[in-house]
């Protein structure tokens, strides 16, 4: 069964957060697009302004 990301990075990098850039190399690997990544976070059901302020720290160029 494949580990999750938190699991890999807990493991990798004794750490339980990834930094936006990380973050942005991992879905990116993945074939995410922008639009997927924030129906990832709105799957946990945060509120709209933190998921955009999300969104702003992962992709910052768009």
């Amino acid at each position: 069964m494949e580990k999750s990301l938190k699991e890999v990075v807990k493991e990798q990098y004794g750490v339980d957060t990834l930094t936006p850039e990380e973050f942005r190399a991992e879905v990116d690997s993945r074939g995410w697009t922008k639009e997927m990544t924030r129906a990832y976070f709105e799957s946990f059901n945060d509120p709209q302004e933190y998921i955009e302020k999300l969104l702003k720290t992962i992709y910052p160029e768009e």
